[in-house]
């Protein structure tokens, strides 16, 4: 299994945010790309690095950054064996690929032919999420189909829609679309989606095809009653979120109470049930 970091974003609205902060708090931070910001004794990054090595079933890292920070993810990378950091070859907010492209542009230079944990590099979820157990429910989605993938979604708010992506479902709880900061008003689905997958190997040749429609299509989502609580996750999108991440715990460890989502590529399968770890 592989691990994929997107990190090419340029985190415009948190610079800007930091420049106009008249604290004074923030500006050590001006130019600084969010997956390294530090968190704790190290940078946000580093903790999913960390906690993927350590699980034993990912044997290789591989962080997409952008040109204008490729450099200082390269150093950072120096404390990582088995990271790996690729550019995207852009330099401006303007000219960013996109999650997706970068993924597929990682995908293509390394040539990955394996399950892929895809991780949004700001994005961290606090201590009730278990990266073991949701890799432990992929292998048992993966006996039963060889074509499954999971996804996790949590329940936002009516006015929280504009900040994630929203995925929406039909009557048969098949996935028909992912809305990117949808208004309320624009989509009945409260289902926000972190930018954290794990694909399917033989769903890989699918992105190119994703790339070219804009959307998702194909996925079915299993066990509705199992939306929410899969990790929640923090971002480091502005200076508020960021000094909430540094205010409590956050960290991918083992523990807690965990409910997931399920989707996969592929023929429908009986549906699954929650479990619960103490």
């Amino acid at each position: 299994m592989k691990a994929v970091i997107l990190a090419a974003g340029y985190g415009t609205r948190l610079q800007r945010d930091i420049d106009s902060d008249r604290s004074g708090h923030f500006q050590h931070l001006a130019g600084v790309a969010k997956p390294l910001l530090p968190v704790g004794r190290c940078a946000l990054i580093s903790h999913w690095a960390s906690v993927l090595t350590r699980t034993g079933c990912v044997d290789g890292i591989f962080v997409v950054t952008n040109a204008l920070h490729h450099e200082a993810f390269q150093t950072w990378a120096q404390e990582f064996p088995n990271v790996r950091v690729l550019s995207d070859g852009t330099r401006a907010n303007e000219d960013r690929l996109g999650a997706l492209a970068c993924l597929q542009l990682t995908i293509g230079h390394f040539s990955l032919d394996d399950h892929l944990i895809v991780i949004g590099g700001d994005t961290l979820f606090k201590e009730d999420f278990s990266l073991l157990k949701f890799m432990g429910r992929f292998s048992e989605l993966q006996a039963e189909c060889g074509d499954s993938s999971l996804v996790l979604t949590y329940r936002c708010k009516d006015e929280e829609t504009s900040k994630y992506g929203i995925l929406e479902v039909d009557h048969d709880l098949r996935a028909t679309c992912m809305l990117e900061k949808p208004r309320p008003s624009e989509t009945q689905s409260r289902k926000a989606c972190p930018c954290f997958y794990l694909l399917s190997r033989t769903c890989l040749p699918l992105l190119p095809e994703f790339l070219h429609e804009k959307k998702f299509s194909n996925l079915a989502i299993l066990e509705p009653n199992c939306m929410a609580r899969l990790g929640r996750t923090a971002d480091a999108s502005n200076p508020n979120s960021f000094a909430a991440i540094l205010s409590r715990s956050f960290s991918p460890k083992p523990r807690g109470k965990d409910r997931s989502i399920f989707s996969h590529t592929g023929r429908p399968f009986k549906k699954l049930t929650t479990s619960s770890s103490k």
